[in-house]
């Protein structure tokens, strides 16, 4: 279950769609609507698009999210970096098993494995700037299966976050540089395997300034929020590389909808959909 709210967002899209299509004579501008494709797959749906000329001739673009953590009838985003880059690694560590009982014949990598973890640490504190934001966080160790027997590899898996291409490039670099030598300084192996994930997302100044401008003329000045950079990751962000363009978080927050995305009991509230549809109407009519 993704459980993020994309039906939502179809649901907004093809609505818009049709009003779009039932008052040409609004409309003075070309517009190309672009549905989510494949967002979470590596590479994204979006960059396929964007290979393919999704957007050729494209003056600007703008995207909606619908989200839980955003109270219901506000909307906002953030002004220049709103989402982290999404980066994923798969690490082995090979040692040499042995008993439990007799460490100093072997090359234990679970002992490697949990200083490598402590290490990855180390980048975020002291390689990356305080004025920076990044993160690498573990998801997955795999190792032996019994009580007492050293065994002869650990399997890892992890992710990282940044806010910069810069820091994107420096956690990746700097994980599979500790990989190979702390592991190699323990008498074990370590293989690492970048898998390139989602680049950071930039909303363009000036589109967020039409954006808000749009937003307060037509539910209200108290309406928009400014929200805080966050470190989820959107394939919205290869669009924003190619033109100028903002990506917009729609507030649905409420009873119904109280829980994270992706948590199992996730639900949109559907009363956040009227909303996102005429904002996205509006800045259709006045882009």
């Amino acid at each position: 279950m993704h459980a993020c709210g994309h039906d939502g967002h179809t649901a907004i899209l093809l609505s818009v769609s049709k009003w779009l299509s039932e008052n040409p004579e609004l409309v003075k501008n070309n517009i190309r609507l672009i549905f989510q494709s494949s967002e979470e797959a590596s590479p994204s749906g979006a960059q396929k698009l964007v290979r393919e000329g999704v957007l050729e001739g494209v003056d600007e673009i703008y995207g909606i999210h619908l989200m839980s953590s955003l109270a219901l009838g506000k909307i906002g985003f953030a002004v220049g970096a709103s989402r982290a880059s999404c980066n994923d690694f798969d690490i082995t560590i090979e040692g040499v098993g042995g008993h439990a009982g007799q460490p100093h014949l072997a090359v234990d990598p679970v002992y490697v494995a949990t200083h490598l973890i402590q290490a990855f640490q180390s980048i975020i504190s002291r390689n990356l700037s305080p004025q920076e934001a990044g993160v690498i966080s573990i998801g997955s160790l795999q190792a032996g299966n019994s009580y007492n027997v050293i065994p002869s590899e650990v399997k890892l898996q992890g992710t990282m976050r940044a806010m910069t291409y810069e820091a994107a490039d420096l956690l990746q670099s700097k994980t599979r540089q500790l990989t190979e030598m702390l592991c190699a300084s323990f008498g074990a192996k370590g293989h690492y395997e970048y898998i390139e994930g989602t680049i950071p997302l930039y909303n363009h100044p000036e589109a967020c300034e039409f954006a808000q401008n749009v937003i307060e003329e037509t539910f209200g000045a108290d309406t928009f929020v400014p929200v805080e950079p966050s470190t989820g990751a959107e394939d919205f962000s290869y669009y924003l590389k190619e033109t100028r363009g903002a990506f917009i978080d729609v507030g649905m927050q409420s009873e119904k909808s109280q829980y994270p995305h992706h948590h199992p009991r996730f639900d949109i509230d559907e009363e956040a959909i009227p909303t996102a549809i005429e904002l996205m109407i509006q800045i259709a009519l006045k882009a």
